[in-house]
Parts: C-alpha cells; sequence; structure tokens
C-alpha cells in the first residue's frame, strides 16, 4: 500500500493528499481525520480496481503500434 501523509486541516474540514501509481489524489471537505482516511483508502480501492494500461499506455503507444497489437479490432475497419 503506497504511504500517505496524515489528513490535515484544510479550512473547515480535514484534507489528506497521496501519490498512487504517480497520480496525485486529493480529499478534502471531511469532517473528521478519519473521515479523510476512509475517503482516500476509497479512491485508492477504485484506483487499483482497474487494470494497468497495456503496452506503454495511451500517451505513449503510437497509433501504428497500437493497430498492430489489436489486430482485427477496430483500426481494421
Amino acid at each position: 500500500m503506497p504511504r500517505a501523509a496524515a489528513p490535515y486541516r484544510d479550512g473547515a474540514g480535514w484534507a489528506m493528499r497521496r501519490r498512487v501509481h504517480g497520480i496525485e489524489l486529493f480529499v478534502s471537505g471531511c469532517a473528521s481525520a478519519a473521515a479523510a482516511g476512509e475517503a482516500m483508502e476509497g479512491l485508492n480501492k477504485e484506483l487499483d480496481a482497474h487494470g494497468k494500461p497495456m503496452g506503454r499506455g495511451p500517451h505513449r503507444t503510437s497509433m501504428a503500434q497500437a493497430c498492430r497489437t489489436t489486430a482485427g479490432s477496430a483500426c481494421h475497419s
């Protein structure tokens, strides 16, 4: 599990930040520090529920590479 900073006061509520797989997660406006921690765990579980992108991911894969990898899909229609 990724390491998280402790919840902190943010205005009238509590907030928390965490970086998971290079993605910045942020929750705020929680009534308590425990609620901020629970909200962050919920975001982390949602992120972990999705699979890893195929190959090098959508931003680092060319269209030609994607078509070659997924031959017979929408690229050939």
